[in-house]
């Protein structure tokens, strides 16, 4: 941009520098004055360029670590800390209702040691991606350590969100390909129904106890809690 547009923007003439931006390649940022920019100015707005591209910086590696901190290493998924989290905001208001959904995967240990830990991860991995392929955007999917996962289901009815948890055993039981051959896992998920007042510790046990009875029941199915 040459002098005289520049001036179109100001009460007069000025004197025109530019001081390139540290945190933008290629970006300048231009400064004027009537007479001439002093070198002290240009060294201050250099030095303000420099702090404010600093704290940009470590705003943006803050929210990395703050990121990294509530997500799963190994799957992407949320993690337990996150997954609470968002659990203790959803039952924060007694009348919201909402779902939460174990899924437990059975001999998960099998594979671990007759294939090794690398087919392993490699197991939950593919998991990982199919559980959240099933479920909705404003769902949460999280693993939750080891071999079991959890959904935060908001917004569906008792029967919607049981049909959800079946998709979510059939997507989990279908064979995987991991170093060494092909192996195949199955899935106990257990549903729990948030009740008007109950909070979240309370939804949270319920759904242990029905993952518990899917397993009692023969695995590879989805138990609801009942009162």
């Amino acid at each position: 941009m040459d002098a005289a547009r520049l001036d179109a923007f100001t009460a007069g003439a000025c004197r025109w520098v530019a001081v390139p931006h540290p945190a933008l390649a290629g970006g300048w940022v231009l400064a004027g004055a009537p007479d001439r920019v002093t070198a002290e100015g240009v060294s201050a707005l250099r030095s303000i360029l420099n702090q404010s591209s600093l704290a940009l910086r470590n705003l943006d590696a803050h929210r990395a670590l703050a990121e990294q901190a509530r997500t799963d290493a190994l799957t992407g998924l949320a993690n337990r800390a996150a997954f609470t989290e968002a659990l203790e905001r959803a039952a924060a208001d007694p009348a919201t209702r909402f779902s939460v959904v174990f899924v437990d995967l059975d001999d998960f240990k099998v594979v671990n040691d007759g294939h090794g830990h690398a087919a392993g991860d490699e197991l939950l991995r593919c998991v990982a991606h199919r559980l959240r392929q099933v479920v909705r955007e404003e769902d949460l999917c999280a693993r939750l350590g080891g071999d079991e996962f959890a959904v935060l289901v908001r917004g569906l009815t008792g029967t919607a969100a049981t049909d959800l948890a079946g998709r979510l055993v059939e997507s989990a039981v279908l064979p995987v390909d991991v170093p060494g051959g092909r192996v195949r896992v199955g899935a106990s998920v257990g549903v729990a129904h948030r009740s008007p007042g109950e909070d979240a510790e309370q939804v949270v046990q319920h759904a242990d106890v029905a993952m518990y009875a899917a397993k009692a029941a023969g695995k590879n199915r989805v138990r609801v809690f009942a009162a």
